[in-house]
């Protein structure tokens, strides 16, 4: 990209980068409980509070903000705005999976389903160790 090409700060080879995989259908299965926690944790509030003030072009970006903006004028019930985030932030992990494979010195930290944090930082700290 262009700005990969103006840029002048340090090489990116330089950094020891991680990236936490996980098989697709996991990642899907958490987005979308994520998403249904969310949700159930008031962002439906959230949204209307921010909505109903002045705010930054940047922060009206977030995403599903516009979803939600659909969902309190009653364009969307709950349902589809709940389904519609869901799509949205499936297809954001898309496009970072992506983004993180144009590296080449990003390590695939695997995680299965059931994998906690604690092993992905010993895996991490192995790799760092090693280097």
């Amino acid at each position: 990209s262009l700005q990969r090409e103006e840029w002048t700060g340090p090489d990116k080879r330089d950094a020891v980068l991680f990236s936490v995989v996980r098989a697709r259908d996991d990642l899907d299965r958490r987005i979308a409980r994520r998403t249904h926690l969310m949700f159930e944790a008031g962002v439906v509030k959230e949204a209307e509070a921010l909505l109903g003030r002045r705010i930054a072009p940047e922060a009206a970006k977030v995403l599903g903000l516009d979803v939600l903006a659909r969902l309190l004028v009653g364009e969307i019930d709950r349902e589809e705005a709940e389904a519609q985030i869901t799509q949205k932030t499936r297809r954001f992990a898309r496009k970072q999976e992506t983004f993180f494979r144009s590296f080449e010195n990003v390590h695939p930290l695997y995680a299965g389903e059931d994998t906690e944090v604690e092993a992905l930082a010993d895996e991490a700290a192995r790799i760092l160790q090693s280097a």
